[in-house]
């Protein structure tokens, strides 16, 4: 097996094609990290949404609960 690996080499034709098909398997493994760290980005953005969500129906039920105080309070007043 060596032995024609080392021969393959020696031949211009067939180590080019290996130096090519090196050069793909690097490109794809470079691929593969770069979506897998914009998979983590996309979950870290997912989280952030999530947060944003939860602020914004809080507010909502403040406000909801701030106008049911005042028309209370103005029921209060004119009754």
């Amino acid at each position: 097996m060596v032995r024609w690996l080392n021969g393959a080499v020696s031949e211009p034709d067939i180590r080019r094609t290996m130096e090519v098909e090196d050069e793909i398997l690097a490109e794809l493994e470079d691929m593969e990290r770069r979506m897998a760290g914009k998979g983590k980005v996309i979950e870290e953005k997912d989280q952030v949404i999530g947060e944003k969500d939860r602020e914004l129906a809080e507010k909502d039920r403040l406000i909801v609960e701030l106008r049911g105080s005042r028309q209370a309070r103005a029921m209060g007043r004119g009754g």
